[in-house]
């Protein structure tokens, strides 16, 4: 996956893999909280809360969608 702003191999994760609590990383190398996900009723997306910079954002991504996450080495 490639992210503006990022050099370097990152490894993407599908967004049903990913947990509440994981940091996911944007270009640039923002950083994101996930606070809670939840399946849609429809089971086509993924509802989640974002915590970005102290603000709860909601943001919904397709099942199909990838994201990366920051992986302790």
């Amino acid at each position: 996956m490639h992210l503006q702003g990022i050099h370097g191999g990152l490894t993407e994760t599908l967004i049903t893999e990913v947990k509440a609590g994981d940091v996911m990383i944007c270009n640039y190398g923002y950083k994101q909280i996930v606070v809670s996900l939840e399946m849609s009723k429809s089971g086509k997306s993924v509802c989640t809360v974002i915590d970005c910079g102290g603000k709860l954002y909601n943001r919904k991504y397709r099942v199909t969608s990838r994201v990366v996450i920051e992986r302790n080495q």
